[in-house]
């Protein structure tokens, strides 16, 4: 099974890939060890954890058995992979970096970790396998999906969570009208991937892979497109705003124009979402005009683009730029999802 999502944690400037070196299984190694001692995905947000409960919880499982979070970094989804399937279930986390084990260890002793390499794991078998952006991380795909296929059981099922390379999802609309979009070179990974992905999948290219070791594709999810990308992208702040949606990157005219726009809206969003409150505490102390703008500003701080939906937010970042009237966003504005790959938001 195939849960998708737009977008990976990501930091405030986008970095260079550095895929040549995390193609020597070496330098990948003390890669990822140094970005586990600065902290590196220590912590996931509380929604996105009981998402993924709340998804393997509908796997309807049978009540014992053995699973793998395999890759579980610092073992927040370990954990909550735990709690999902039962107290029947024993559940094993590995990974490569000896930081991230000491990590998961001591912050989550209910759970069985081992290193990737242990001689003891590869005499292990398992039921279910479980991971959370891994796969656009390894260098060598094939064989670490033959590494973890040795693992399973007859008849195991598993879940791959990773970011979407999807036609039709909204990251890929915007790459589309960039220069430096998609690089098929390495594995079509999107220009906003962060520094340590070697490849953005999509669909057919994972069920491809599992064909050849007899697995089926039973089940795709997808979720955090053109809201979610509002929400983060906003987080990040106003110079990742700018990179993402840079004109001068556009592939053509057209492009350029779309991209001019669209950088004009999500500035104006991360203003009524981040600044707005500020500017609310240096109204003047009373009158007519300081009361409207007070309310303005209060309302802008309290919407959610996830809770309200793109239109309304589009609208109050209209009103707030002073037209007369909220205009909807335009279609070709908005990238959208294919009919065949787009299903309801987890």
């Amino acid at each position: 099974m195939l849960y998708f999502e737009s977008f990976d944690k990501l930091p405030s400037r986008m970095k260079p890939p550095r895929t040549a070196e995390l193609y020597d299984p070496d330098a990948a190694v003390a890669f990822y060890e140094e970005r586990y001692a600065r902290g590196y995905m220590a912590e996931w947000p509380r929604a996105k954890k009981q998402r993924v409960f709340e998804f393997v919880r509908a796997l309807h499982l049978p009540a014992t058995g053995r699973a793998i979070d395999f890759g579980c970094g610092n073992g927040v989804f370990t954990d909550v992979v735990r709690q999902a399937l039962g107290s029947g279930w024993t559940i094993v986390g590995s990974e490569i970096s000896s930081v991230a084990l000491e990590n998961a260890r001591r912050r989550f002793p209910q759970c069985q970790f081992r290193h990737g390499e242990d001689p003891a794991l590869a005499a292990e078998s398992f039921d279910f396998f479980f991971t959370h952006h891994v796969l656009e991380h390894v260098y060598d795909l094939t064989e670490v999906l033959g590494q973890l296929d040795r693992l399973m059981r007859p008849a195991a099922v598993g879940v791959h969570i990773m970011p979407c390379g999807n036609e039709g999802s909204y990251l890929h609309g915007l790459a589309l009208l960039r220069t430096d979009g998609i690089n098929a070179a390495m594995g079509n990974r999107f220009f906003n991937d962060e520094e340590g992905h070697v490849r953005r999948l999509r669909t057919d290219d994972l069920a491809a892979e599992y064909s050849r070791l007899g697995y089926a594709l039973a089940a795709e999810r997808y979720c955090a497109h053109r809201q979610g990308v509002m929400d983060w992208l906003t987080d990040l702040g106003p110079e990742r705003v700018k990179e993402t949606f840079d004109p001068s990157r556009a592939k053509d005219e057209p492009s350029r124009r779309r991209l001019a726009s669209l950088r004009r809206r999500f500035l104006a969003l991360w203003f009524l979402r981040h600044q707005a409150p500020m500017v609310e505490e240096k109204l003047a102390k009373s009158g007519p005009l300081a009361a409207r703008l007070r309310a303005t500003a209060a309302g802008a701080a309290a919407l959610s683009p996830v809770e309200a939906g793109g239109q309304l937010v589009q609208a109050r970042a209209g009103a707030r730029l002073g037209r007369a009237r909220p205009r909807p966003p335009r279609r070709r504005d908005v990238p959208r999802l294919s009919p065949r790959r787009h299903l309801a938001p987890l």
